[in-house]
């Protein structure tokens, strides 16, 4: 795994890796601002050995829509911020984040306030509802508050931001020849569409200085259908790079029209957005490409890399599920990662207003709160069924330092997630599965298979 561990320089910031926490929406409160489970959070991925560390989109207004996810908007808004960089710092990884200036069409307020939009456009949730126009003059107070927020973060100690242009939220509304339909500057022509963007990233650039890094997350395609076709994304793609404004280029492929394609899950095949990789190397030419899409199969990554598809490997559930994945591969013990399943429990959780829990990590977005503490005594733990939570408790409890039987009646572990893991698309399940029997041996449990345990068997025990 030699090129994943090779630094790298975007613009004028050098990173020790190649590997990114790649952006999500995760640890949003009710404040809408950062706290010290962001400080926990996002310092468990530094330590972990990522090189650049991350966060979901960050609003820079909540002039035209309340915030849906953390805000910058205020000095009141850096405090904690701050500590989230002087954390990821303190384990040798830079800190970004990844600012936006709202959501637009897909902007959930209540059935009778439609959101504002490029256009007057149906709103995602309910159609019948139609966006208001964004007043040209509310366009340039989102350009000039995407530039303060970007110096708040600067002068907070972060290193990078990546500007928001993904998925189908208010950038690409303007960029969009689907969504946008003004007759001011800002829509008609090509060049006029991109003009949202461009002064965004000239903005940021002016309040943060010629040498601090930008980067742009965008749209390649939204897969199939005319929200985003190929051809626009590949002609915003080399706008971008022609205009030598941008240090990274991050792209990513789906829109909430195809919602499968933008939040990966267990069926989509590795690395699934690296096909697209070569079209978007041959209209950016050298400026540092950046990928998601599955890439927490270290092979997949290190193949991507040094194969020259891309740059950066940025990965996302991956590094919920097991935030020292980086450390575990440069060390060679790729046995010891805990795979991601492709779920959705973190997001299906999210879209419901929920904190955001990991099915294979308790201590995801929990850090620090499930301490394993060793144990006290010389107990005799039985543990009965070895599906995934008894396997699960059996090595916990034998790496906390009891001495624990695990006891399962049929020939094989695993219980009914053992058959969900068969099909071939699902590999990612029958990889946890596999996880898990590594745990119970590494952890030296006592394992009875074909063994049913009654109430005899335990009294007597």
């Amino acid at each position: 795994m030699n090129k994943l561990f090779e630094p790298i320089k975007i613009g004028s910031m050098t990173l020790k890796n190649r590997i990114v926490m790649a952006p999500m929406g995760t640890t949003t409160d009710t404040t809408n601002a950062f706290n010290m489970r962001d400080v926990k959070y996002y310092g468990e991925r530094a330590k972990g050995g990522c090189g650049l560390v991350l966060t979901g989109a960050v609003v820079a207004s909540t002039e035209f829509e309340p915030a849906p996810c953390q805000k910058l908007t205020n000095t009141k808004d850096v405090y904690m911020l701050q500590l989230v960089a002087e954390r990821v710092h303190f384990y040798g990884a830079k800190f970004g984040i990844q600012l936006s200036p709202g959501i637009g069409r897909m902007n959930w307020i209540d059935p009778h306030t439609p959101p504002y939009s490029a256009s007057p456009v149906p709103n995602y949730y309910v159609p019948s509802l139609i966006c208001r126009e964004l007043p040209t003059e509310g366009v340039k107070s989102l350009v000039k508050a995407m530039g303060e927020s970007a110096k708040l973060a600067k002068d907070a100690g972060v290193d990078i931001i990546e500007i928001h242009a993904y998925g189908g939220y208010l950038i690409d509304q303007f960029t969009s020849a689907k969504w946008n339909h003004r007759t001011d500057e800002y829509g008609g022509s090509f060049e006029n569409r991109q003009r949202f963007l461009r002064e965004i990233v000239e903005e940021v650039r002016r309040a943060c200085g010629k040498d601090y890094p930008i980067a742009i997350k965008m749209t390649l395609d939204s897969m199939g259908d005319d929200e985003r076709p190929i051809e626009e994304g590949l002609a915003i793609a080399k706008y971008l790079a022609d205009s030598g404004l941008v240090d990274m280029i991050h792209f990513g492929r789906g829109a909430y029209s195809c919602r499968w394609r933008m939040v990966s899950s267990v069926y989509q095949p590795v690395g699934f957005d690296l096909e697209a990789a070569p079209m978007m190397r041959e209209v950016i030419g050298d400026i540092p490409l950046m990928a998601h899409g599955k890439l927490n199969h270290p092979d997949v990554a290190e193949k991507a890399v040094s194969d020259g598809l891309i740059d950066l490997v940025a990965i996302g559930h991956g590094l919920i599920a097991d935030p020292h994945w980086a450390n575990k591969v440069k060390k060679g013990k790729l046995d010891e990662i805990n795979p991601c399943i492709g779920c959705g429990e973190c997001h299906f959780n999210a879209m419901k207003g929920h904190s955001r829990p990991c099915a294979v990590n308790v201590h995801g977005m929990r850090e620090g709160e499930f301490e394993l503490t060793a144990a006290k005594s010389d107990l005799n733990i039985l543990v009965i069924g070895a599906g995934p939570g008894g396997m699960k408790a059996a090595a916990t409890a034998a790496e906390r330092g009891y001495r624990v039987s695990l006891y399962e009646k049929n020939t094989y572990m695993g219980g009914i997630m053992a058959a969900a893991g068969a099909p071939r698309f699902k590999a990612d399940v029958h990889d946890q599965v596999e996880y898990l029997k590594r745990q119970i041996a590494k952890n030296k449990v006592d394992l009875h298979l074909n063994t049913e345990i009654t109430l005899e068997d335990v009294k007597k025990i």
